[in-house]
């Protein structure tokens, strides 16, 4: 295991965990179902990025690069670079569309 890595994933971790904590404690004032959903999807994307970049350097720590490029070492697992950008999208889009509709009620 590396230590470099290692650190990277205690970080992101941890504010995966404090980001958690935070946002689970705000409440939605809205009363439309579709913010409730709107919310929720914000939520995940924003919780969900940073747990999501603390397992691209987990899978990364653990495994053995042997003196090969990290593109070599992570050829196998390509699809979970694409997980943080598709959470940090929807996390977008749904604060985008929270803000668009929370001024019309």
């Amino acid at each position: 295991m590396r230590v470099f890595e290692t650190v990277l994933v205690a970080i992101f971790a941890a504010l995966g965990v404090r980001s958690f904590v935070y946002w689970s404690r705000r409440p939605l004032e809205g009363t439309v179902f579709s913010h409730h959903v709107a919310f929720a999807l914000f939520l995940t994307g924003r919780i969900g990025f940073w747990f999501s970049l603390a397992g691209i350097f987990l899978v990364s720590a653990l495994s053995d690069v042997g003196g090969r490029a990290f593109t070599d070492d992570m050829a196998e697992f390509r699809w979970m670079m694409a997980v943080p950008i598709s959470l940090a999208a929807l996390q977008l889009v749904a604060g985008v569309f929270l803000g668009r509709t929370s001024s019309r009620q």
